[in-house]
């Protein structure tokens, strides 16, 4: 099914992550930053947190719902036993942030743009503000053990020049954070709670 008015936003994550937690504390919610979560306690009027400060002491705190930030932790995935991950896709990624990559005009200036490299895997183009594009390599594991580099910066370099219409994109490109590596990042979690 065709989505009548496809659209998304793409934003700096860290500040996006900052004002939605600032828009929290200002609507009630108390924030604890710097602590981590250690155990969730369920029952049916509520849910008992244990958690552990910055100097590793631990709290509790009785709360009406909890919302798992972890990411690809996975908190409450792991503790309720449903962190699966899915044997399909062993892919590994490779990403950094880059300004000088040519854009389309209008409207489809913040489009997404997908490369795709024939059989092991696909770049990603994501514009994330108005200068800066987040480019990544998805590669299969196989390939990624056979040709990755000894740094993340050589192996995102190496898969663009060896992707068909990335190096044009990428001519005059400039790296504007280090590149990391992603691992395992596929899982299900199919909580139902």
């Amino acid at each position: 099914v065709e989505t009548p008015m496809p659209q998304t936003f793409q934003v700096p994550r860290a500040r996006w992550d900052e004002l939605l937690l600032r828009h929290a504390e200002r609507s009630g919610v108390i924030v604890r930053e710097g602590h981590r979560a250690v155990d969730a306690a369920f029952a049916p009027d509520g849910v008992t947190l244990r958690y552990a400060g910055p100097d590793g002491a631990e709290q509790t705190a009785r709360v009406a719902a909890i919302v798992d930030a972890s990411g690809r932790a996975g908190f409450l995935a792991r503790k309720l036993g449903r962190h699966e991950h899915d044997p399909v896709l062993q892919q590994i990624a490779v990403h950094a942030q880059y300004e000088g990559i040519p854009r389309a005009e209008g409207r489809q200036a913040g489009d997404i743009r997908v490369l795709t490299r024939p059989d092991v895997g696909w770049i990603w183009l994501i514009p994330i503000t108005e200068t800066v594009t987040s480019v990544g390599a998805v590669v299969t594991t196989d390939l990624h053990r056979r040709e990755s580099k000894a740094t993340a910066e050589e192996s995102l370099d190496h898969y663009l020049r060896t992707t068909p219409a990335a190096p044009a994109l990428m001519r005059d490109a400039r790296r504007v954070s280090p590149a990391r590596f992603d691992a395992q990042y596929h899982f299900t979690s199919p909580l139902g709670v």
